[in-house]
């Protein structure tokens, strides 16, 4: 397994660390669900803390924010889950800040004796092993695998090696590259990969590679920055100035007054920025004549630059379901309920092989995004292209004979 990528010159610093935002849900309502400060009595109007059974509380913690909607959104379809299974729980945020992620799990641990098992999506997946250390509970891996510790139980996330297949294989036939390849023709591609630490982002670009390699060799695919190997393409930490900044060299140093036909980003963030840069440049992305810019998406921003045309199209990954299903699998697995549709052989995290449940993505684009509005992913307002709202324009009627040789009004344009 691939060894983390450390910052040169980092200094590691003790600081003061905020109050974290948590959420907790309850078996009476869970819509109810409150955001409160870390120390203050949760609900107490509604139950007491003596009232929660500790053997069914438990603990949630996500690498974002309580302030981000989506992270929120997650957090609340966890909850609801968990507790149509007789389970209470509460959700802690972590800011992307894997020191304070510690710390709330520590505190957790400590004020609720009897957990039964811990959901845990970190900012770092390899910062968390120190606190897992001595923990004897089922430990799940939510969305982003946590390596170097031998404490995860499971591992639930969601198939990239088959999203990258899916956008692969997706491209192949919009772009048209068998018949490129038949005329001897050919398109220049580039990318922009995640984080080089993270084992989701590397199992997508193999599944990816595997549908591209052979364009790539008989020259039906160029890419003329010869980024073309993991580590070259990689983002750390998907930062969107990395991301920017790499495809900044690579328009300058290859492609000058022009851009390459099709970029493919791990995700939607870098997508998104792209398409910025290259208006920025004056080069609209535009499916037919320009950069072909598509990638995975999770979130309401990407599915509407679908919706405009700017991305040709996503994998969609569904975290609200996986959500679900992680908190399904957490009740199945503390029932003593067998599990029989899990991986065991693909997943190492550099201590052992993880038991991995995965939900699959989905191919949106212009033409059936409406579908994640309907089932409730997004609100239409969301995601909607943005139209221009043209000015109705009411013609003065005109004067014209009529046949008895009278006067009449013409109302048409």
């Amino acid at each position: 397994m691939k060894k983390r990528i450390a910052a040169v010159g980092s200094i590691l610093a003790v600081l003061a660390c905020p109050a974290a935002a948590f959420v907790t849900f309850g078996a009476a309502d869970p819509s109810d669900a409150q955001i409160v400060q870390e120390g203050s009595s949760a609900g107490e109007d509604e139950k007491s803390a003596d009232s929660k059974e500790a053997d069914k509380l438990v603990g949630v913690f996500l690498s974002g924010k309580a302030s981000d909607i989506h992270c929120a959104s997650i957090a609340r379809r966890i909850g609801m889950k968990l507790d149509e299974n007789g389970y209470l729980s509460e959700a802690y945020y972590a800011e992307e800040d894997q020191t304070l992620q510690n710390e709330q799990i520590r505190e957790f641990l400590e004020k609720e004796a009897d957990v039964p098992a811990l959901i845990v999506k970190t900012p770092d997946p390899f910062g968390a092993s120190d606190v897992f250390s001595e923990i004897d509970l089922p430990l799940f891996s939510f969305d982003r695998l946590m390596m170097d510790t031998a404490s995860v139980s499971w591992y639930i996330s969601f198939d990239y090696l088959k999203a990258g297949k899916l956008l692969a294989e997706t491209l192949v036939e919009r772009i048209g590259l068998e018949q490129l390849r038949s005329e001897a023709d050919f398109r220049t591609i580039e990318f922009l990969m995640g984080s080089p630490d993270d084992v989701s982002a590397l199992f997508f670009y193999n599944g990816m590679m595997q549908v591209l390699e052979p364009y790539l060799t008989d020259g039906t695919l160029k890419c003329l920055s010869g980024r073309l190997s993991f580590e070259e393409t990689a983002v750390t930490n998907e930062q969107e100035d990395l991301g920017m900044d790499m495809l900044e060299e690579i328009l300058y140093e290859h492609y000058r007054t022009d851009q390459p036909d099709i970029l493919i980003s791990f995700r939607e963030n870098l997508a998104i920025a792209a398409c910025a840069l290259l208006r920025e440049e004056g080069r609209k992305p535009d499916p037919e004549a320009k950069t072909y810019i598509v990638s995975t998406a999770t979130d309401a921003p990407a599915i509407k630059a679908v919706a405009e045309g700017e991305l040709g199209f996503c994998v969609f990954l569904d975290d609200f379901s996986l959500g679900e299903i992680c908190a399904e699998t957490v009740c199945k697995i503390l029932e003593d309920e067998k599990l029989e549709d899990y991986d065991y052989t693909h997943y190492d995290n550099g201590k052992k092989l993880i038991r991995t449940v995965t939900c699959e993505g989905e191919l949106i684009d212009i033409h059936n995004y409406q579908m994640l509005v309907d089932r409730g992913c997004f609100r239409e307002s969301d995601v909607a292209p943005e139209r221009e709202v043209m000015e109705s324009v009411i013609p003065f009627p005109s004067v014209v004979l009529t046949q008895d040789g009278g006067m009449g009004f013409a109302h048409g344009l």
